[in-house]
């Protein structure tokens, strides 16, 4: 039976409802499904020099709109358990300036639910159709590829000279849509709220069958993944290496030369599963 080794880092939250419906897609096709986290969340405050200059964005004075830009799920929920920023807010969400919008359709739910949940509104703005947290248990609402290069696209026809963009994201991201947005908008606001910490691959018990893919969702977990393979004897130039963005396969194969590797158009479970399909 063919197996999958996720190595997706993930918070003691609701958010790994994604490791549960990814177990329910592969099963449907007889493919096991094994759990094996990299790294793990951890939320961090903003310093004092940051956290002054985010509070200076949210001033009318500064921009006439205020928009949440989560680079990721994790990001955005985050976000969400700092009461702190959520109390700055306060007084951009009842003057309506406030613009929700995300990368990918997942990137954005915490934030709604926090909306729904404290009985506010705001703008939602993203390539992707607006949602609101209900539709995440219909299914209508998961994790998408985090594609920097089109949310700048879609996002360059936006009337944003005047708004200020807050990045939501982890320390030592990437800083190609802080780059690419600094040009659009008045300021750019870049908020590293969690942090990534190493976690050992755990024991892979009973040992994965032919043929394994291993789905490796950050540049981040390259090195990890491929050392976690290989002290478990999983032969790297066997297994699958899956991923949803090209910058993730240029990285593997920066390591790999002869790596045997496929790049699946999002992180959406039917995606995956087709993926899969094409190659058992």
């Amino acid at each position: 039976m063919p197996s999958l080794v996720l190595t997706r880092p993930g918070w003691p939250h609701p958010l790994n409802a994604y490791t549960v419906e990814l177990a329910r897609g592969l099963q449907a096709v007889g493919v096991d499904l094994f759990s094996a986290p990299l790294q793990r969340f951890v939320s961090q405050p903003l310093d004092l020099d940051l956290r002054e200059q985010w509070q200076a964005c949210l001033k009318k004075s500064q921009s006439e709109r205020v928009w949440l830009v989560s680079s990721s799920p994790s990001a955005a929920y985050a976000f969400v358990q700092q009461a702190a920023l959520l109390k700055d807010l306060q007084k951009v969400v009842r003057d309506g300036r406030l613009v929700i919008s995300g990368i990918g359709r997942a990137s954005m739910l915490p934030l709604i639910r926090w909306m729904e949940d404290s009985g506010q509104a705001a703008e939602v703005c993203a390539p992707e159709a607006k949602a609101s947290s209900a539709q995440a248990a219909s299914g209508k609402l998961s994790v998408t590829s985090a594609d920097a290069s089109a949310y700048l696209s879609w996002v360059s026809d936006k009337p944003i000279t005047a708004d200020a963009m807050v990045l939501l994201e982890a320390s030592q991201n990437r800083d190609d849509l802080a780059v690419g947005l600094a040009p659009l908008c008045r300021q750019v606001v870049r908020l590293p709220i969690y942090r990534r910490e190493t976690l050992p691959m755990p024991v892979l018990s009973p040992r994965p069958t032919a043929p394994t893919f291993v789905l490796v969702t950050s540049s981040s977990l390259v090195g990890p993944a491929i050392e976690g393979c290989e002290q478990q004897g999983l032969a790297t130039d066997v297994v699958i290496w899956m991923a949803h963005h090209p910058a993730i396969i240029r990285a593997l194969q920066a390591r790999l030369p002869q790596a045997d590797c496929l790049q699946v158009d999002s992180l959406e479970v039917d995606k995956i599963v087709d993926g899969i399909k094409l190659r058992v």
